[in-house]
Order: structure tokens, then sequence, then C-alpha cells
């Protein structure tokens, strides 16, 4: 009887461990795909203000007073 309660503890303990890690690879891929929209946002942003400053520069406006 005592042994049966002793391997359904460490099942128990065993299915918790592999949740666990499971949780943990999902959260670390969460968060790998949302830094990964980050910096492709952060690469359009970029694309787009070095797109309007061409802009400006080709029609001989200037961003800056001297």
């Amino acid at each position: 009887m005592e042994k049966r309660r002793a391997q359904a503890e460490l099942d128990l303990l065993l299915q918790r461990q592999q949740q666990e890690k499971q949780l943990h690879e999902l959260r670390v891929k969460l968060i790998t795909e949302a830094a990964d929209q980050e910096r492709q946002l952060f690469t359009l942003k970029i694309e787009l203000l070095n797109s309007n400053i061409k802009s400006a520069l080709d029609q001989g406006l200037y961003l800056f007073e001297s």
C-alpha cells in the first residue's frame, strides 16, 4: 500500500515537472516571437524614416536649420 502511494506521488511529481518544462518552453517561444516582432517593427520604422529623409532631400527640403 505504501509503495503504491509513493509511486503515485512520484508519478505526480514527474508529471508536474514535465508540465513545468512545457510551460517554460512556451514562455521562451512567446518571448522570442515578441522580440522578433519588435525587431521587425523597428526595422520598418527605420526604413520609413530613411525613406522620408531621402524624399525630403530629393525635394530640396532641409530637415535642420543651420
